[in-house]
């Protein structure tokens, strides 16, 4: 193997090549290379050691300093002084800190030098000479500390001060927000503004964004720093990483950093020039500190677009063009944005230093005449248009203002729209769209007929064509020549200039002279960055144009013959294309070991591209030229560029340069290695051995990756050196095998293949050309992957670890683990604790507390893939507890713990919770889910709840002005059980209240609520009292609740008690987790609901109560005891809402309030001392964790019902729910009492036939239950829908349909107060009565009416099958069978052709118009996938053809559904919800709304189609009715209202049979089949 890897070629070249070049030709020797072991500290100033700890004395004193458990390293900077060290570890502030020092190798080479962490996130050290990489540890000889990292230099000597005279550091970009028209109009502004260089910090970005951000990146124009880190934090303290970092790093390299946010431009108002004019007129500028500017904020309503679609759609969505409602300006101090010196600044805050080095450093207050901040705010972010709009109201009035048009149009025309944005945005994030699996197919294949090579100009045009489709080619501006080549039949150029792919541009023939010789000829570039252009007799040289007679091209360059006569062609049987070297790594060893394997795998030539390359480097690489090995191409351009482009350009390059140069060719990178394994022989014989070569067109080899984790040498040493180093010697850690396709590698005939990418060929041309794939067991590609270059440890290294383990494929010690290490996202908690887990991904937490070994329920919550269990013991808790995936807190490891309150919980107390809780929220939690060992999630489980930050569904509001009574919520009488209470309920208030008829509101859409308390089953949570009365002694309870109630939202000012044992905290509520340890366990969760629905209100947050999600067979319990530990319960809860509902906070900081409310719960003698005290400590302990409290708001968001416009967000409701479904028996005995009703009814008008004949409910009960039909409609709800307001027969409906549904929901316009003055002749509105109200303008005479469904949804009713919409005029024959598993309608598509109702000037094609224009201007995600589920299912369903789309059909003018009886199945109500709501809001008719719905979905229509309707004939009704319809329509009621011959009539024809089939005999009148064909849609 020694003399395969280093043959004597290698070792002659190494000896004697190497110490040509072991000196520094003259130069000094760089300090960078002495290693000096043992050295002392080169100590700065004394005065700046002696500032820092001045500065964190007077900081801390009087404190006690922190010992932190570990130090995270970012950056490190050396200064000529000092080293500056940024970490990323929190609330370690003064701690001590030790600094270690590493040379290039990572080898110790000094004693550590004692220092601190001040300010936040930076240590200062002594100097060691020779260092070069740092660390830090929390003790002086720990072996304990994160990996050492290279120091950055800063002002050193040969560094070049002061590069950039005005830089930019820009705050963390996180969010799901796109980002990349911010970034790109952000970096255009302040350039414009004469900002030279960026420095972006990345917490979180989109991908499209982020390749924007990597465009930049390529051009040198900023530098990008990911902040990637062992645990999460909030964004604050996100900047003040980036911003320390960033202080250090702008120091000594820019004269000014302007410190800004992504959304924030400075302009210059009055000052007649640009920020950098500005500040090179500054008086004596070496005396300023900080130039600041004062902020006026913009109001920015809409999220951005996603991608970029177009030049017009871009420019409607530029920030300086889009908004203009903007704010009076701050005052002075307020938000402030800063211009600094950052040589002079020591310690830098979001808005301004708020410290600097000694010495005087004046500010520049910059008056709003001369220049201003332009803030352009997000209002929803952080809700910042509720929480913060307000204040800066108070600053002065809002106006509209403008950009600057001084830069608007150079903004625009020159920044946004070059070739370095538009047509460098196109192509390239396009290509970012589409799967990457999509761009290896090879097109060639497809391709009829074959094509002669003179035909080759058609086939190119074709692929153009075939490309760009109807797309507006591109213009280019210039065209940048790399190198040409002359084929037999055509000359093909190589050019370097980005995005004109397609594009026209003339070729230009040339004599050697450089005199041009014929006419330009016409072509085009494609693929990209070539142009194939037809030969002219006598071309020497080539250039390209942009217009035909254009003078300006590039300089003309010489043609390579390649195939010509007298051409040697495949003088090379295999070759290889060597990716561009680019990067300060030292390329020299890499380059050598990669030309020796390759020469002994039989490669005979090398192709070599070079962006950027040390001198060490080139000097290897011109020796081997010199020999005719290899031939070197240097890529020099106008412009910069990512690597992925540079590699297009040079496969584009090589591909040409090999064509009849080498029969076959490599396309492969400098740190991959392609063996042959299984194949006795090399690569060479391999491809010798191969079936039918003519045929192929590649071979494809996939990939393991080989960890490389330190920099190559910079320079020979002597051989050990060299043997030491060689990759394939040095690398073990080897990955499990890519999956097939995955960033393969290829060897190609380069003459088969038309357009070449990085990891394979794209397009071939015309012919057959198969890809040949070698098995992993015949050949692979190992590649030594830099775990550092484009931070590929960090951000895929983790992708690659799924492919499977990795492995060592040399004896050498396994690293697998080392690289756990290096990229685990979980941070060390403290003291070694084996029981604590690794911290599963979502942020979601479990905490419970248990005194006996994992039970079943604990084993359960543990295996949840998404959620991380905390289980805080106690002294009961046996001591070998254990469970895997789960973190027990032991009492050790509690002690251990870095929190305040960890001395306050008592001992065998339930209330050690609070340790779990800021244990999870400490390891960065977002949702805490509070239950017990004895609580199981049952049905939908953990899923029931809410994480969406918006919902819609029900709100229980109140009038601030009622009484107490009227401002509780009982949840279990709205989840059916009318006489439970839970615990906590005030007694004194059980016996009079009521939920309220008036008291609920249905909103479409609402805040999350910040505590979901979930309903349990079987034995739910209620006090003593109610145990006593209704329990089993033994077996507790067994009830449940309604399957059908949704989730209901409490608003602010409303209580109802909650408890710990399945509720859902987000982590906007973390602050109210704490339970009180000085009352008792029957008390502490209750207690601590009221004081927490107190605060949450004062932040405009809420409390909701959930459907059942977990089930609960109580533990053993002495109800007299809990009777007992209860009384405190019965004595106060009363007392203590009576007191928070008149309670007002003092302050306007939550946590201020926190501590005087519980000092106010002391005075009342609600709790004790000690729980005042528990809550200042954990106050305190949130803060140290960096948890940031929500605002205090002084005028909370009123959700009302909207009695008058359009589309209202909330609107009057009313929903109630018993259990009356669960008793069959009590169904029957209604179902009979409710048609008695009815027969009395009748009898009004002599009609008395069916009055004696009735079944006993035990019969009725057997009957029904063996029903189909009617068992099915237990599960469906009904919901009734009126054209105008509700006048009468709510009743009559319910008596007649009510006990056969799940719910009756009555939906129109409804006035309680009216109702009953205007229903004579029909029997009373019963309960439970349920309701959704739309205004008049919204149910528009019945015009828009399924929207009531689209509402009915929105309520949230649970277990629900299906959904039947009926118009009120509407009989429905119950008993008929439909197929429930799809759509219904009783007449489908029976008018395909009809025209009525679409020339309608509202609610016809203009509606249509109106949709389009909202879909095709929509950001919002939910609405594009509804609108391509609607186009797909009307192209399933032949409406429109594979070409046509969704408009085409929307605009034919035609097609409609009388639609006044359909069923929805739950599989398709979501979609029926989103797509209607669509049509709602733009006021598409009902009938042409539901006939578009209708031809996107499968469905059913009735047999008795046209016979359902009664048209002209509706005084006939009575000869058209018939049992074996499923519905008719219009019966219309008020006809019946009086006691006359058309209600006996009725009577006679309606109810007689619906007595005769449902009462008498029951019979399944079914009269179709599921399975039997449709209309339509079948």
């Amino acid at each position: 193997m020694w003399n395969r890897l280093i043959p004597p070629i290698l070792v002659i070249l190494v000896i004697f090549l190497f110490l040509r070049y072991s000196y520094d030709s003259g130069e000094s020797v760089p300090t960078y290379i002495v290693k000096s072991l043992n050295l002392s500290p080169i100590s700065a100033p004394r005065q700046y050691f002696d500032f820092y700890e001045a500065e964190r004395d007077r900081e801390f004193r009087g404190k006690q300093l922190p010992i932190p458990k570990s130090a995270y390293l970012l950056s490190a900077f050396e200064f000529p002084n000092e080293i500056s060290i940024v970490h990323i570890n929190r609330d370690i502030t003064g701690a001590t800190l030790w600094c270690r020092y590493f040379d290039e190798n990572s080898t110790e080479v000094s004693a550590p030098q004692k220092s601190f962490t001040f300010p936040v996130y930076l240590v200062n050290c002594p100097k060691v000479e020779g260092t070069r990489k740092v660390s830090l540890s929390v003790f002086e000889n720990s072996t304990d500390f994160d990996f050492p990292i290279p120091l950055v230099p800063r002002g050193m000597k040969h560094y070049v001060d002061d590069k950039y005279e005005f830089s930019m550091c820009m705050s963390p970009i996180y969010g799901k927000e796109p980002k990349w028209l911010l970034i790109s109009e952000l970096i255009e502004h302040y350039k414009l503004q004469g900002v030279s260089h960026f420095y972006f910090y990345v917490y979180q970005i989109d991908q499209y964004s982020r390749a924007m951000l990597e465009d930049y990146q390529r051009t040198g124009e900023i530098t990008v720093v990911d902040l990637l880190e062992k645990y999460d934090r909030e964004l604050l303290h996100w900047q003040i990483v980036a911003f320390r970092d960033c202080q250090l790093r702008a120091k000594f390299e820019s004269r000014w950093l302007l410190f800004s946010d992504l959304d924030e431009r400075i302009i210059m108002t009055g000052y007649p020039g640009t920020i950098l004019n500005y500040l090179r007129d500054l008086e004596n500028p070496d005396s300023i500190g900080a130039v600041v500017f004062r902020q006026r904020w913009i109001l920015k309503t809409e999220t951005m677009p996603e991608k970029y679609i177009n030049d017009s759609h871009l420019l409607t969505w530029l920030p300086t063009l889009r908004w203009h409602n903007t704010s009076s300006v701050g005052p002075p101090g307020h938000t402030v944005k800063t211009i600094a010196d950052p040589k002079k600044v020591y310690e830098a805050w979001t808005h301004y230093p708020v410290k600097y080095y000694p010495g005087q450093h004046r500010s520049i207050d910059v008056k709003p005449e001369e220049g201003i901040v332009r803030h352009y705010r997000d209002q929803q972010m952080w809700n910042w248009g509720k929480t913060w709009l307000k204040d800066v109201l108070k600053f002065g009035p809002l106006s509209l203002t403008n950009y600057s048009e001084i830069y608007q149009g150079k903004l625009v025309l020159s920044r946004l729209i070059p070739l370095t944005f538009l047509l460098v945005l196109t192509p390239l994030y396009l290509r970012y769209s589409y799967d990457t699996e999509k761009i290896y197919v090879m097109n060639s294949l497809k391709l009829e007929p074959r094509l002669a090579p003179k035909d080759y100009f058609a086939f190119y045009q074709a692929e153009r064509d075939r490309r760009f489709g109807e797309e507006e080619l591109p213009i280019p501006d210039s065209a940048y020549l790399q190198s040409a080549f002359e084929f037999p039949n055509e000359i093909s150029i190589v050019h370097t200039n980005q995005n004109i792919t397609g594009a026209t541009l003339w070729c230009r023939y040339f004599s050697e002279n450089s005199t041009e010789i014929s006419a330009p000829q016409k072509s085009f570039t494609f693929p990209s960055y070539m142009v194939n252009c037809p030969k002219v007799a006598g071309t020497r040289k080539v250039s390209l144009s942009v217009f035909e007679n254009s003078t300006d091209f590039d300089i003309p360059i010489p043609l390579v013959p390649r195939g010509m006569e007298d051409y040697v062609d495949d003088k090379y049987e295999f070759s290889m294309c060597m990716s561009p070297i680019y990067g300060k790594e030292p390329k020299w060893l890499l380059i050598s070991e990669l030309i020796e394997h390759y020469k002994l795998q039989g490669v005979s030539h090398f192709y070599f591209y070079v962006h950027l390359i040390d001198q060490y480097s080139r000097a290897i690489l011109e020796e081997y030229e010199k020999t005719g090995e290899i031939t070197v191409v240097n890529i020099l351009e106008k412009y910069d560029r990512r690597v992925k482009h540079f590699q297009i350009v040079a496969f584009r390059d090589c591909q040409l340069r090999a064509k009849y140069e080498s029969r076959w060719l490599l396309f492969s990178d400098l740190d991959e290695r392609v063996i042959i394994t299984g194949h006795q022989g090399t690569i060479l014989n391999y491809l010798r051995d191969l079936e039918n070569p003519d045929s192929i067109g590649a071979v494809i080899f996939r990939q393991r990756w080989i960890l490389k984790t330190e920099t190559m040498p910079e320079k020979y040493m002597n051989d050990s050196h060299l043997l030491s180093w060689l990759p394939t010697l040095r690398w073990h850690n080897t990955s499990s095998f890519g999956p097939p396709g995955h960033t393969v590698k290829t060897i190609a005939d380069p003459k088969k293949v038309y357009e070449a990418w990085t990891h394979r060929p794209k397009l071939y041309y015309p012919g057959e050309h198969r890809v040949h794939n070698v098995t992993p067991e015949e050949g692979y590609v190992r590649h030594y992957r830099d775990q550092q270059m484009w931070n590929w440890g960090s951000r895929w290294l983790k992708n690659v670890a799924k492919f499977g383990p990795f492995s060592q494929t040399n004896d050498e010690e396994n690293t697998y683990n080392l690289m756990m290490k290096n990229y685990s996202f979980n941070r060390d908690v403290g003291a070694k604790n084996e029981n604590v887990a690794v911290i599963k991904p979502g942020n979601k937490w479990i905490v419970v507390t248990s005194v006996s070994l994992p039970t079943d329920d604990v084993r359960r919550l543990a295996s949840f893939d998404d959620w991380n269990l905390v289980v805080v013991a106690d002294t009961k808790t046996p001591t070998n507890w254990h469970l895997e995936n789960t973190h027990f807190l032991s009492i050790d490891y509690q002690k251990s713990l870095d929190f305040r309150i960890t001395s306050q919980p008592p001992f065998k107390s339930y209330t050690r919770k609070n340790i779990g809780y800021l244990y999870a929220i400490s390891n960065g939690a977002e949702w805490i889910y509070d239950t017990d060992d004895d609580n199981k999630p049952y049905a939908l489980g953990l899923n029931q709840f809410d994480y969406e930050q918006e919902i819609s569904g029900l709100r229980y509001i109140i009038d601030f002005q009622s009484s107490m009574l009227d401002k509780l919520f009982n949840p279990y009488r709205f989840f059916g059980m009318e006489r439970m209470w839970p615990r906590g309920f005030p007694l004194e208030y059980v016996k009079e209240h009521t939920n309220g008829k008036d008291r609920q509101i249905l909103c479409s859409k609402m805040q999350t609520s910040a505590v979901q308390q979930g309903l349990v089953h079987h034995d739910p949570d209620v006090d003593a009292i109610y145990r006593l009365l209704n329990a089993n002694s033994k077996t507790g309870l067994d009830v449940g609740f309604n399957k059908f109630a949704p989730s209901i939202t409490l608003d602010v000012g409303t209580y109802a008690p909650w408890n710990s044992q399945n509720t859902l905290f987000h982590k906007s509520a973390f602050h109210i987790l704490m339970l009180p340890t000085t009352v008792s366990f029957r008390t502490t969760d209750i207690w601590r609901s009221f004081f927490a629905q107190k605060i949450l209100h004062l932040s405009g947050l809420t409390v909701s109560f959930t459907p059942v999600n977990a089930v609960q067979f109580r533990n053993s319990h002495d109800f007299l005891k809990d009777f007992k530990d209860e009384e405190q319960v019965y004595k106060d809860s009363g007392k203590i809402l009576r007191f928070l509902d008149s309670w007002n906070c003092s302050y306007v900081e939550i946590e201020n309030c926190m501590r005087e409310l519980a000092e106010d719960f002391v005075e009342n003698g609600f709790w004790g001392e000690d729980d005042r005290e528990l809550i200042d400590f954990y106050i305190e302990d949130l803060k140290g964790i960096n948890w940031t409290f929500p605002m205090f708001l002084d005028k909370i968001s009123i959700y009302n019902a909207n009695e008058k416009e359009f589309n209202a967000n909330c609107r009057r409701a009313q929903f109630e729910f018993d259990l009356s479904y669960q008793n069959s028996l009590a169904k029957a005995s209604q179902k009979l009492q409710n048609f008695g009703e009815l027969a009395d009814w009748c009898e009004e008008s002599n009609y008395t036939k069916f009055t004696n004949s009735y079944p006993t409910p035990q019969e009725l009960q057997e009957n029904h239950e063996n029903n189909y039909v009617l068992e099915k409609h237990l599960k469906n709800v009904l919901i009734i829908v009126n054209n105008y307001p509700w006048r009468f027969g709510i009743g009559y409906l319910q008596k007649l349909y009510q006990p056969y549904f799940a719910t009756v929901v009555f939906c129109g316009t409804y006035y309680p107060e009216e109702y009953p003055k205007t229903n004579q002749g029909f029997p009373e509105t019963q309960e439970p009565f349920n309701f959704i109200h739309l205004n008049p303008n919204e149910i528009q005479k019945g015009f828009l009416g399924y929207h009531c469904l689209t509402l009915l949804h929105e309520v949230g009713l649970q277990n629900v099958e299906g959904y039947i919409f009926m118009a009120d005029d509407t009989h429905f024959n119950i008993w008929q069978r439909i197929d429930f598993g799809r759509v219904f309608h009783l007449t489908g598509m029976a008018w395909m052709n009809s025209t009525e109702w679409w020339t309608h000037k509202v609610y016809g094609t203009p509606a249509a118009q109106r949709i389009l224009a909202e879909i095709s201007n929509t950001t919002d995600l939910k609405k594009l996938e509804t609108w391509k589920k609607f186009e797909t299912g009307l192209k399933t369903y032949g409406f429109i053809s594979s070409n046509q789309t969704a408009a085409d059909d929307l605009l034919n003018g035609k097609g409609r559904s009388i639609s006044d009886f359909f069923y929805i199945p739950k599989s398709e109500i979501s979609y029926y919800s989103q797509i209607m709501r669509i049509f709602f809001e733009n006021k598409l008719f009902l009938e042409l709304a539901v006939n578009r719905f209708l031809r996107s979905v499968m469905h059913q229509t009735s047999r008795h189609r046209g016979l359902s309707y009664l048209w002209a004939d509706r005084k006939n009704w009575s000869e058209k009715y018939s049992v074996e319809m499923v519905a008719m329509h219009p019966i219309k009621l008020s006809k019946f209202k009086n006691p006359n011959e058309d209600r006996k009539k009725y009577c006679s024809i309606i109810l007689q049979p619906w007595h005769q089939i449902l009462l008498e005999d029951s019979k399944n009148f079914t009269v179709k089949l599921d399975d039997e064909p449709d209309y339509m849609n079948g």
